[in-house]
């Protein structure tokens, strides 16, 4: 379980949520608001989620050369179980879901069992004697048997419509699966209950049309409608037409003035906050410039273009061309780098893999200096296991790097000058 992804989730739909209370709710442009909250849970995940993917390939300020990349195979260690944390979070989070999951069925299976009883049918309305609340359930109206013949049905049916028309069903089915998968997650719920509340204030939008305001308010307050439905609210049932905890706001709704429609431009708030979200869910690291900004302080290093003799790898003969030296300096350091690198034991053991990129630089001596992980391998930030894992990770590449065997230095202009090099090196688990 990705424990940074799980809270950068929380936190952003808690943000998102937030602003949607102190601005949009306001508002009486429904519609938007209706798509907005359906948004806010996939947004919330998927930028921490995939944006971490897009991070810049590391590109030094400096003139650097980068190596043909590295792979390094090796079988991984059995998992061993390190901590009981971990299972006990496990084994809550199913233990909630299965709970969440349980009430989605039970639901769902009741309302089945209520149209399937239903006494009577017109079209796709149905009268029931085992309701006291109207509702949909998908594209059927559920009516109860009591409310056949009252002088207000009709405004009740256009009501329940438009739940039906607008596939308001679709919607909290899928707000009850995101709802069971990240039940963990208190912003969900209240984002549902958002969600329920705007389904109303378009039914009622259009239902308040056959009516006056009065009236309508009026009949969401009447006790002739009973109580609330006896059984969990179903996965594609729209909300009972009579519930006590939305009727005040739908009250308020009804006899609010429409916002004016330049308002609308204000979803565009919605952008500099989420490209705030996706930049911190890239992991800048801010090391990175500055270390540049040190190499490039220490030495300018120039490309093999420009030199007349590439650093000479032990073993490659000085009297090759400088392609042919080139070709001979990579491979030696692939190949050197290939035999003598032990993958981890612990990172191995907790499954940690990636890309690793390096940058060192060859003085004009021939020895390594500066070698630096630019880019290294991700690690749950509270895990401090993993941590130390990547840290012995890092450690061993950069000793390695620091020992690659060179016999001279690159040349250019008949002097001896300093080149600065990238490696990346890339850890994977068979």
């Amino acid at each position: 379980m990705n424990t940074l992804l799980i809270i950068r989730f929380v936190a952003f739909s808690g943000m998102l949520y937030l602003l949607y209370i102190l601005v949009f709710k306001r508002f009486s442009f429904f519609a938007g608001n209706r798509w907005l909250l359906l948004s806010i849970p996939l947004i919330s995940f998927v930028i921490p989620l995939v944006a971490p993917q897009f991070t810049n390939s590391v590109a030094p300020a400096l003139a650097t050369f980068q190596l043909e990349e590295i792979i390094l195979n090796t079988t991984a260690s059995p998992i061993e179980e390190t901590t009981n944390s971990t299972n006990w979070l496990l084994l809550s989070y199913f233990a909630g879901f299965s709970i969440m999951t349980l009430l989605l069925i039970i639901g769902l299976a009741k309302a089945f069992q209520i149209k399937r009883k239903a006494v009577e049918k017109t079209g796709n309305i149905y009268y029931s004697s085992n309701i006291s609340s109207a509702y949909t359930f998908f594209k059927s109206i559920i009516i109860p048997l009591s409310l056949k013949g009252h002088k207000d049905i009709d405004t009740i049916i256009k009501h329940e419509q438009v739940h039906v028309r607008q596939w308001h069903g679709l919607d909290n089915l899928y707000f009850q699966i995101i709802t069971a998968l990240a039940w963990f997650n208190p912003f969900i719920h209240l984002l549902a209950k958002e969600l329920r509340q705007t389904h109303e204030c378009l039914a009622d939008e259009e239902a308040v049309e056959k009516t006056s305001r009065e009236e309508y308010a009026h009949l969401l307050l009447s006790s002739a409608f009973g109580n609330e439905l006896n059984f969990p609210l179903a996965a594609g049932t729209a909300t009972p037409f009579f519930n006590s905890s939305l009727i005040k706001t739908r009250i308020t709704m009804i006899y609010k003035s429409k916002t004016n429609r330049h308002f609308k431009w204000a979803y565009l708030a919605l952008l500099p906050m989420l490209a705030a979200m996706t930049l911190y869910s890239c992991d800048k690291v801010k090391e990175e410039k500055s270390v540049s900004a040190q190499h490039e302080e220490k030495t300018t290093p120039i490309s093999f273009a420009d030199v007349e003799q590439v650093p000479l790898f032990e073993g490659c003969d000085a009297n090759l061309s400088n392609d042919e030296a080139k070709a001979c300096f990579q491979q030696g350091i692939m190949k050197y780098i290939g035999n003598n690198f032990e993958y981890p034991k612990t990172a191995s053991k907790l499954g940690i893999e990636g890309k690793v990129y390096v940058q060192f630089i060859i003085a004009k001596d021939a020895s390594i200096e500066d070698v630096e992980v630019l880019k290294g391998l991700s690690y749950e930030e509270d895990n401090i296991e993993q941590k130390s894992a990547v840290d012995e990770a890092h450690e061993e590449i950069s000793k390695l790097i620091a020992s690659i065997p060179l016999t001279a230095p690159a040349y250019k202009g008949g002097k001896k000058v300093a080149m600065s090099f990238i490696i990346p090196i890339n850890m994977k688990l068979k």
